[in-house]
């Protein structure tokens, strides 16, 4: 345990003496380096923070200026806002199930063509091989885009989620 001597006239009356170095507990030269220790680190954890939102927006500023635009949008224009990028979504849904469409045509015709594999499909002994290993870019591009559409429907006004889930 740390300890000082302090010279008696300093601390003036006998009253003082005894408040001072009468009491239970006296904090050591350990526990107050400690404390600074600690101190210290959460100071260069804050800086650290400081450092990471910089770069962020410094190499993202369009993302922070959006984040400070919505950060004090009024409540109401939420749905509008979460409507259009809803729209938006369903637009490029579209535009990915036509290059979807476009990419399994061939592969179906192909399978088609094998009277074997139709009749095996048609009997329900199964989807063929070709068909349940398929998979491509544009595949998971659109499963993505119908999962962030089903996310936003919590948000977007009744009607719309309606119309959006019999479309989908």
């Amino acid at each position: 345990e740390g300890s000082t001597l302090v010279e008696e006239d300093r601390l003036g009356t006998q009253e003082r003496r005894e408040l001072c170095l009468g009491s239970q507990h006296r904090r050591g030269s350990a526990e107050i380096f400690a404390g600074l220790v600690f101190v210290e680190l959460f100071e260069s954890f804050v800086d650290l923070l400081h450092v990471f939102a910089f770069l962020f927006a410094f190499l993202a500023p369009w993302r922070f200026a959006s984040l400070v635009c919505r950060l004090h949008e009024p409540r109401e224009r939420w749905p509008c806002r979460v409507s259009t990028a809803a729209l938006s979504d369903m637009a490029d849904l579209n535009s990915t199930l036509r290059v979807l469409r476009g990419e399994l045509l061939p592969l179906i015709n192909s399978i088609a063509k094998e009277p074997d594999l139709v009749k095996a499909w048609c009997d329900g002994q199964g989807i063929p091989s070709q068909v349940e290993h398929y998979s491509s870019d544009a595949l998971r591009e659109h499963r993505w885009l119908e999962r962030s559409l089903r996310s936003k429907m919590d948000l977007l006004p009744t009607e719309l989620a309606e119309n959006i889930g019999r479309w989908l």
